[in-house]
């Protein structure tokens, strides 16, 4: 991020197409990244127990893509919950799981594939493509927001923030998200 931070407008740019380049990349080659992620699904004991849930988690998707299960209908609904019917044996811890252990996988199981792409821009592309924009801003307040939309994106691979109504790091988020948005729009 110190990069970002003291390199020209072109360099920003540059970097900003080179961003978007990779997501096209990483959407043409969507196919092996799945056929990879299935693979490690395979191992339940993956991540201490994650790949388990995950495989449910995404036989549930299979099944609920567009428009999800719901809001808050996925964990801790009680033993009939619809996501406990794809596990195979069912597991008696899997019945007090909470969360999905990926926050991206539990937004888009929540909600499905419009609410999931819309909450992925509105949470996370929108606010990074901006920091990589800004221009006079305190180097502090920059990395701030930086490290904490960094520390979010990536803790959201194995843990669950987006979108948990009763997490404290969900409202930490939503602080410090609209206080770096005002920071933005007032160095804009």
């Amino acid at each position: 991020m110190l990069f970002v931070s003291i390199v020209s407008r072109r360099t920003k740019q540059v970097l900003q197409i080179t961003f978007i380049g990779l997501l096209f990349i990483g959407l043409a080659f969507s196919s092996y990244i799945i056929e990879w992620f299935n693979l490690l699904l395979q191992d339940p004991e993956l991540f201490t127990g994650r790949g388990t849930i995950w495989s449910a988690v995404v036989q549930a998707i299979n099944e609920n893509f567009w428009l999800g299960i719901g809001y808050g209908a996925v964990w801790s609904v009680g033993d009939d919950a619809y996501i406990n019917q794809f596990v195979s044996n069912r597991l008696a811890w899997f019945l007090h799981v909470s969360h999905g252990h990926n926050g991206y996988l539990d937004t888009f199981l929540s909600i499905g594939i419009i609410g999931f792409f819309s909450t992925m821009w509105v949470l996370i592309i929108v606010p990074i493509s901006k920091l990589l924009d800004f221009e006079d801003i305190n180097k502090s307040e920059y990395f701030f927001c930086a490290s904490f939309f960094m520390f979010f994106v990536f803790h959201n691979i194995l843990e669950t923030n987006i979108l948990l109504g009763d997490s404290n790091r969900w409202l930490v988020f939503l602080i410090v998200y609209f206080i770096c948005r005002s920071k933005l729009v007032k160095n804009n």
